[in-house]
């Protein structure tokens, strides 16, 4: 039972029961339920000062239970309406959407499902941020790739060495995919140490190329050329010191230089990777996001150990190729930026052609 009373801005109500085409109702009198809904029932006009006399509900509605929606919403004046949906394990959020996008697609191409006329879908949560941020990283990574060069150049001030340490980046690279390929293998430290599992220690997992993941490639990328600077550094400074003037010199002045920075390198190596460690094993808030973000930095760092020989057998590369060929470094530098790096297998190639033509002269002298 509802009851209405009569309220000050009589004026008000007047217009209102006017503006839905009903007389206003005196006391104890019954509204027409074909014109009023309930709202309007209960602003009914008084006649009087007195309370209007009640009146059940059932003469001026009808009531019925359906089924409806929780709560109305609307984005720029459409009405709007959320099915919320979670993702298997070892699935990557970016992967099941575009699933559910070719699913759909392929139900409205076979007339399966039929959108109603003004109606569209479109997904969005998590799955919007993860493509916006993919987008941004695909121009931030080319950016930072860019601006390592630039510094590397400013600091040697050589095309040739610039690419030589360079090169670290990619080999740090692999380093971190290996690792994100073992984090998915079962076999992948499945032992104890002290009754400590190592693998919940590290809490490893398959990890999906989320967006975490390549924010830690591009720490790496920082980090990864390290070894090279160190290991460039001292053997530009053993040539300038006494210039080798034959093949063999060449090598022994690698090989010496080389020798001497080892140590160096494994110290700069190890402090980064004994700094990641905690960061591999945190739990707790946030822990989601670190990890991922640590695993290819701390693969990419373990891999990166090789650039003590990389850098120096190509260093030796190139300047057994100027040996041979008596071209400028600048030249050189050209050759090797527009063929991508790939040209120092073209270099290596022909220094081991010279090489064993050199031995089949010396055979047949």
């Amino acid at each position: 039972m509802f009851r209405a009373e009569r309220d000050n801005d009589t004026l008000g109500i007047v217009i209102l029961c006017d503006a839905i085409g009903v007389k206003p109702a005196t006391s104890g009198q019954c509204l027409d339920a074909g014109k009023v809904n309930i709202l309007f029932c209960l602003a009914a006009y008084a006649g009087a000062q007195e309370f209007v006399a009640p009146f059940p509900l059932a003469q001026v509605a009808q009531i019925r239970y359906v089924r409806g929606p929780q709560e109305i919403k609307s984005e720029d004046t459409f009405l709007t309406s959320y099915v919320l949906f979670d993702k298997r394990p070892q699935y990557a959020e970016v992967d099941v959407v575009e699933s559910c996008q070719a699913y759909l697609k392929a139900k409205v191409a076979s007339g399966e499902l039929v959108l109603p006329h003004g109606t569209s879908y479109s997904f969005a949560g998590t799955y919007e941020n993860q493509v916006r941020s993919q987008k941004t990283l695909a121009l931030v990574l080319p950016l930072a790739l860019f601006a390592i060069f630039l510094l590397l150049y400013f600091q040697f001030r050589d095309v040739p060495v610039t690419f030589l340490v360079f090169t670290g980046i990619f080999v740090a690279w692999a380093g971190g995919f290996i690792l994100l390929s073992l984090y998915g293998q079962p076999w992948f430290l499945d032992f104890a140490v002290f009754g400590v599992s190592m693998r919940g220690l590290f809490q490893v997992h398959p990890v999906n190329l989320s967006v975490a993941v390549w924010v830690g490639f591009l720490a790496l990328f920082g980090i990864a050329t390290d070894d090279g600077v160190v290991m460039s550094t001292y053997l530009g400074q053993s040539f300038r010191q006494g210039e080798p003037r034959t093949v063999p010199e060449i090598r022994a002045a690698v090989v010496a230089g080389g020798t001497r920075r080892v140590r160096a390198c494994l110290m700069t190596t190890a402090t980064t990777v004994l700094a990641l460690l905690p960061v591999l094993t945190s739990t707790g808030r946030g822990a989601d996001v670190m990890v991922p973000m640590a695993i290819p930095s701390f693969g990419g760092m373990v891999i990166e150990v090789l650039t003590m020989l990389v850098v120096p057998v190509l260093y030796a590369t190139v300047k057994e190729f100027r040996l041979h060929t008596r071209i400028k470094e600048s030249w050189v530098g050209a050759f090797l930026f527009l063929t991508a790096l790939l040209g120092f297998f073209a270099l290596a190639v022909y220094c081991a052609a010279c090489d064993a033509l050199a031995k089949l002269r010396r055979r047949a002298a």
